[in-house]
């Protein structure tokens, strides 16, 4: 029996795609209301495959981006050009018929741009000597020229949109997505990226030009239900009955129920267990998952490595368990840190995405791997009422 697939490490399709119900019927609702939308969770919680689903439900024409790593504005506005000639290739039945259509729409903008074919794809080159932002707005907005003429609607799903804010002219490049995203009625942009800290102040700061342009919608881990199900179908399918409860139990204790974890630990899992035509147990969870942690040693050590004293200290102190009361006397002591301290490491962990506040000022470690690594390395002495 293949299992691999229902265990993707990369985007989860069809039965691989779990729960998310809600945010689907949203996503779905904003893209048919041409409403801009900010994905908003840690890494690898799922807005890329979220985002691919609801595409493929709607049979939408769509294109995504990834500006990841892109240095300067020219770089990104060579991305963003290439998603509208995708999606005009996309739209379009025959592109070349549009080549005439194209050229007339710019030269009436008094643009410079050379509209052709490349192979049976049409391509579009802007002069270039012109402004990237300019550029960028131009292209979104002959897409939009195009979806109006052919009355279709499409997706344009721009990830690590948060790059922008790094490079020269940033300011210019927000305010021409948004220039364009006023006025849209054919063309949806969704927006997400791997630092929420980032996104938060590109959306939700009054001063940037994408103030207040989207709906933000929050991903949160799934429910051990949506798990249960899923887990123990998988497992009737192997070993033609489900998982026991202790089992199942061990894999949401481990995991977190985190999105990538769960998928990690269970094709590790079924590897082990598929190998020995046996039933897991939770002894056989627990194995992997160290073996899991021992290979990825090296590169979470080398990531936590960057962090300051005081940032490891207060990041082990939440993955032992101390999750509220972090500025008490009782924190300050067994720290050694001052209040200030703290406060300043935890800033900086969430903005970095290690950590993340819940209701009621509690904390959580992100990413399970690096909670486990913190625990091996310090196993030796663990931040308890008693060590302090």
């Amino acid at each position: 029996m293949q299992y691999e697939h229902y265990f993707p490490l990369g985007i989860a399709y069809d039965e691989a795609f779990l729960g998310r119900q809600n945010e689907i019927t949203l996503l779905k609702r904003n893209a048919q209301a041409v409403r801009h939308t900010l994905l908003l969770s840690p890494r690898k919680y799922g807005k890329s495959s979220l985002v691919k689903n609801v595409i493929k439900e709607l049979d939408y024409p769509a294109a995504d981006i990834d500006l990841f790593l892109l240095s300067n504005a020219k770089s990104i506005e060579a991305k963003i050009l290439k998603g509208a000639r995708t999606l005009i290739n996309n739209i379009a039945p025959s592109p070349e018929k549009w080549i005439n259509t194209l050229a007339n729409y710019f030269k009436k903008m008094d643009k410079r741009w050379t509209i052709g074919l490349k192979g049976v794809h049409l391509e579009l080159i802007p002069d270039p000597h012109n402004d990237s932002a300019e550029n960028i707005r131009d292209a979104l907005s002959a897409v939009e020229y195009v979806l109006m003429k052919n009355k279709k609607k499409a997706i344009f799903f721009i990830d690590e949109v948060q790059e922008i804010t790094h490079i020269e002219g940033s300011r210019a490049i927000e305010g021409a997505i948004r220039n364009f995203s006023q006025e849209a009625k054919h063309l949806m942009l969704i927006f997400s990226g791997s630092s929420q800290h980032m996104l938060r102040h590109m959306f939700e700061d009054q001063t940037r030009p994408l103030y207040d342009l989207c709906e933000t919608i929050h991903l949160d881990r799934l429910a051990q239900s949506e798990y249960s199900q899923y887990l123990n179908q998988i497992a009737k399918k192997t070993w033609k009955q489900p998982l026991s409860h202790e089992t199942f139990e061990t894999i949401m204790h481990i995991s977190e129920c985190h999105p990538k974890v769960v998928y990690i630990l269970c094709k590790k899992l079924w590897d082990h267990c598929t190998n020995k035509n046996k039933v897991p147990s939770p002894k056989d969870v627990k194995l992997v998952w160290s073996q899991y942690i021992q290979s990825y040693l090296k590169d979470t050590r080398n990531t936590l490595s960057a962090r300051s004293v005081g940032q490891i200290k207060v990041l082990t102190y939440i993955a032992t368990g101390n999750t509220s009361s972090l500025m008490s006397k009782a924190a300050q002591g067994c720290l050694n840190l001052t209040s200030g301290a703290i406060m300043q490491a935890l800033a900086v962990l969430e903005q970095n995405d290690f950590i993340e506040r819940l209701p009621n000022h509690i904390y959580r470690v992100i990413d399970p791997t690096v909670k486990a690594t913190l625990d091996l390395f310090n196993k030796d002495y663990i931040y308890t009422s008693e060590a302090c």
